[in-house]
Protein backbone atom coordinates (compact mmCIF):
# COMPACT_ATOMS: atom_id res chain seq x y z
CA UNK A 1 0.00 0.00 0.00
CA UNK A 2 1.23 3.46 -0.87
CA UNK A 3 2.18 5.86 1.91
CA UNK A 4 0.66 9.33 1.87
CA UNK A 5 3.26 11.96 1.15
CA UNK A 6 3.48 15.23 2.96
CA UNK A 7 3.85 18.26 0.69
CA UNK A 8 7.41 18.48 2.09
CA UNK A 9 8.23 15.10 0.49
CA UNK A 10 8.05 16.36 -3.07
CA UNK A 11 11.45 16.27 -4.75
CA UNK A 12 13.10 18.73 -7.10
CA UNK A 13 12.05 16.62 -10.10
CA UNK A 14 8.36 16.81 -9.14
CA UNK A 15 6.68 19.15 -11.58
CA UNK A 16 3.72 21.40 -11.19
CA UNK A 17 2.27 24.58 -12.52
CA UNK A 18 2.27 27.80 -10.54
CA UNK A 19 0.33 30.62 -12.04
CA UNK A 20 -2.16 33.39 -11.83
CA UNK A 21 -4.87 34.65 -14.14
CA UNK A 22 -5.18 38.43 -14.28
CA UNK A 23 -7.82 40.51 -16.03
CA UNK A 24 -7.94 44.28 -16.42
CA UNK A 25 -9.52 46.83 -18.68
CA UNK A 26 -6.99 49.48 -17.63
CA UNK A 27 -4.54 49.12 -20.52
CA UNK A 28 -2.24 51.80 -19.12
CA UNK A 29 -1.97 49.94 -15.79
CA UNK A 30 -1.13 46.44 -17.08
CA UNK A 31 2.52 46.85 -16.13
CA UNK A 32 1.56 47.86 -12.58
CA UNK A 33 -0.76 44.87 -12.28
CA UNK A 34 1.98 42.44 -13.32
CA UNK A 35 4.70 44.22 -11.36
CA UNK A 36 2.84 44.25 -8.03
CA UNK A 37 1.65 40.67 -8.48
CA UNK A 38 5.22 39.46 -9.01
CA UNK A 39 6.41 41.64 -6.15
CA UNK A 40 4.01 39.76 -3.87
CA UNK A 41 5.27 36.44 -5.21
CA UNK A 42 8.83 37.54 -4.43
CA UNK A 43 7.75 38.66 -0.96
CA UNK A 44 6.69 35.07 -0.27
CA UNK A 45 10.42 34.26 -0.23
CA UNK A 46 11.27 36.56 2.64
CA UNK A 47 8.40 38.10 4.51
CA UNK A 48 5.33 35.97 5.14
CA UNK A 49 3.60 36.38 8.49
CA UNK A 50 2.05 33.55 10.46
CA UNK A 51 -1.26 35.45 10.32
CA UNK A 52 -1.21 35.47 6.51
CA UNK A 53 -0.45 31.76 6.46
CA UNK A 54 -3.23 30.98 8.94
CA UNK A 55 -5.76 32.92 6.82
CA UNK A 56 -4.59 31.15 3.66
CA UNK A 57 -4.78 27.74 5.34
CA UNK A 58 -8.34 28.41 6.52
CA UNK A 59 -9.36 29.49 3.01
CA UNK A 60 -7.66 26.48 1.43
CA UNK A 61 -9.25 23.98 3.81
CA UNK A 62 -12.67 25.54 3.31
CA UNK A 63 -12.37 25.60 -0.47
CA UNK A 64 -11.15 22.00 -0.63
CA UNK A 65 -13.79 20.61 1.67
CA UNK A 66 -16.68 22.77 0.43
CA UNK A 67 -15.90 22.05 -3.22
CA UNK A 68 -16.79 18.37 -2.82
CA UNK A 69 -20.47 18.99 -3.44
CA UNK A 70 -21.15 16.51 -6.23
CA UNK A 71 -19.99 13.26 -7.79
CA UNK A 72 -17.96 15.00 -10.50
CA UNK A 73 -16.10 17.14 -7.98
CA UNK A 74 -15.43 14.11 -5.77
CA UNK A 75 -14.12 12.12 -8.76
CA UNK A 76 -11.81 15.00 -9.74
CA UNK A 77 -10.59 15.25 -6.15
CA UNK A 78 -9.88 11.52 -6.00
CA UNK A 79 -7.92 11.66 -9.28
CA UNK A 80 -5.93 14.75 -8.22
CA UNK A 81 -5.02 13.20 -4.87
CA UNK A 82 -4.01 9.85 -6.37
CA UNK A 83 -1.72 11.63 -8.83
CA UNK A 84 -0.11 13.85 -6.18
CA UNK A 85 -0.04 11.59 -3.11
CA UNK A 86 -0.55 8.05 -4.41
CA UNK A 87 -3.84 7.67 -2.51
CA UNK A 88 -6.88 9.59 -1.40
CA UNK A 89 -6.50 11.53 1.82
CA UNK A 90 -9.38 11.70 4.26
CA UNK A 91 -10.74 15.12 5.23
CA UNK A 92 -8.96 14.71 8.57
CA UNK A 93 -5.65 14.07 6.80
CA UNK A 94 -6.17 17.12 4.58
CA UNK A 95 -6.84 19.17 7.71
CA UNK A 96 -3.68 17.80 9.37
CA UNK A 97 -1.37 18.29 6.36
CA UNK A 98 -2.58 21.81 5.58
CA UNK A 99 -2.62 22.70 9.28
CA UNK A 100 1.06 21.76 9.63
CA UNK A 101 2.27 24.38 7.12
CA UNK A 102 4.15 27.32 8.65
CA UNK A 103 5.32 30.70 7.38
CA UNK A 104 8.87 29.33 7.19
CA UNK A 105 7.60 26.46 5.01
CA UNK A 106 6.02 28.98 2.62
CA UNK A 107 9.23 30.99 2.49
CA UNK A 108 11.34 27.87 1.82
CA UNK A 109 8.99 26.82 -0.97
CA UNK A 110 9.04 30.30 -2.54
CA UNK A 111 12.84 30.53 -2.30
CA UNK A 112 13.17 27.18 -4.04
CA UNK A 113 10.41 27.49 -6.65
CA UNK A 114 9.68 31.20 -7.26
CA UNK A 115 12.63 33.39 -6.34
CA UNK A 116 14.78 34.27 -9.35
CA UNK A 117 13.10 31.76 -11.66
CA UNK A 118 12.13 32.20 -15.28
CA UNK A 119 8.46 32.75 -15.90
CA UNK A 120 6.08 32.38 -18.82
CA UNK A 121 3.73 35.17 -19.81
CA UNK A 122 0.74 34.78 -22.07
CA UNK A 123 -1.42 37.78 -22.88
CA UNK A 124 -4.48 38.39 -25.04
CA UNK A 125 -6.16 41.62 -26.09
CA UNK A 126 -4.83 45.14 -25.73
CA UNK A 127 -1.44 44.39 -24.22
CA UNK A 128 0.44 47.52 -25.24
CA UNK A 129 0.95 48.34 -21.56
CA UNK A 130 2.76 45.07 -20.87
CA UNK A 131 6.47 45.81 -20.72
CA UNK A 132 9.18 43.56 -22.11
CA UNK A 133 10.08 40.19 -20.66
CA UNK A 134 13.40 41.34 -19.14
CA UNK A 135 11.57 43.94 -17.02
CA UNK A 136 8.95 41.42 -15.94
CA UNK A 137 11.57 38.74 -15.22
CA UNK A 138 13.51 41.23 -13.09
CA UNK A 139 10.57 41.45 -10.70
CA UNK A 140 11.22 37.82 -9.71
CA UNK A 141 14.65 38.60 -8.26
CA UNK A 142 14.36 42.14 -6.96
CA UNK A 143 15.34 42.68 -3.34
CA UNK A 144 12.27 44.07 -1.58
CA UNK A 145 13.88 45.25 1.62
Amino acid sequence: MSQARSWRDFKANDHSLWGIYLVTDAVTRIDDLVHFTLREWSRLSMGVSEGEVERAKAQLKASILLSLDGTTAVAEDIGRQIITTGRRLSPEEVERVVGAITAKDVERFAQRRLWDRDIAVSAVGQIEGLLDYARIRGDMSRNLS
